[in-house]
């Protein structure tokens, strides 16, 4: 009896070592490089909308820095979001 409990154990030990190695590979190569795809696109939309003004904010500091807090909020926040969303599924899984 006793040996067949200290084998079951072992066996849940190797399996748990197993899954943890198996979620680290995830994270590893799916979840941190989608976060930094995200990252990309969200810093390309930027730079586009900034090269492509048409808000006529040339020589006007308070409409530039509205419409450069406003564009930052929009291409950052769902990237944000998705990171805090990351974090809060990494924490209810410990």
């Amino acid at each position: 009896m006793a040996a067949s409990k200290a084998s079951s154990i072992g066996v849940l030990g190797i399996l748990a070592v197993l899954l943890i190695g198996f979620a680290l590979i995830v994270l590893v190569e799916f979840i941190i490089p989608a976060v930094a795809i995200l990252l990309l696109i969200s810093i390309g939309g930027m730079l586009a909308r900034a090269v492509n003004d048409t808000h006529e904010c040339e020589g006007r500091f308070g409409m530039s820095l509205l419409w450069g807090f406003l564009w930052a909020t929009v291409y950052t926040g769902p990237v944000a979001v998705i990171i805090l969303l990351v974090v809060i599924a990494l924490q209810n899984n410990r």
